[in-house]
């Protein structure tokens, strides 16, 4: 079974920290829904893509996709949270098997 390095598992925690620091720094004090709604539109589909590739990496490192998936339905809505949570989770199955495929293929003797 592959298991990440130590050290990637540790940077992909910080950054996971480091999002939730910024994220404390733009909204100090309280949480707000409608703020960060409205963040989530200004950046448009780059917030998807942002969120679909993270879903990808944490997927690799063991993250618990269900965490994800309520994060996703939490930042963009339940059917909008559904479709991206599901393309995030599509394409960390699908990255995890290419890492396998390739790592497999370098390890054999034919």
């Amino acid at each position: 079974m592959f298991r990440p390095p130590i050290w990637l598992r540790l940077i992909v925690a910080g950054a996971i920290a480091a999002g939730a620091v910024y994220f404390l720094a733009i909204f100090p004090g309280r949480f707000d829904a409608a703020a960060l709604s409205q963040a989530l539109d200004d950046y448009g589909a780059a917030a998807w893509l942002a969120f679909i590739g993270l879903h990808a990496v944490t997927t690799l490192v063991f993250v618990p996709r269900t965490a994800m998936a309520i994060a996703a339905g939490v930042l963009f809505g339940a059917w909008w949270g559904l479709a991206i949570g599901l393309a995030g989770a599509l394409a960390g199955a699908s990255l995890g098997f290419a890492v396998d495929r390739k790592s497999t293929r370098l390890n054999s003797s034919h």
